[in-house]
């Protein structure tokens, strides 16, 4: 009887601790997707800044150069 119920709880707690792997597995995953979303997101940012930088700086020289032509 003692060595039925041992192979019963052994086998529960083989069942709850592969559950909890898989759930800990699974948030691990959401978790890296979340992280490579974030830095493709931070790359996709730094683009539109480095172009933003360029347009700003061609219409300060485009203000300047409008501005010697008026002088």
């Amino acid at each position: 009887m003692n060595e039925e119920h041992n192979t019963r709880l052994s086998a529960t707690v083989d069942k709850l601790q592969s559950e909890a792997s898989e759930r800990l597995q699974l948030h691990l995953k959401e978790r890296i997707k979340i992280l490579e979303e974030k830095n493709h997101f931070a790359r996709e940012l730094e683009v539109v800044r480095k172009s933003l930088d360029v347009t700003r700086d061609e219409r300060v020289r485009t203000l300047l150069c409008w501005h010697c032509d008026l002088v």
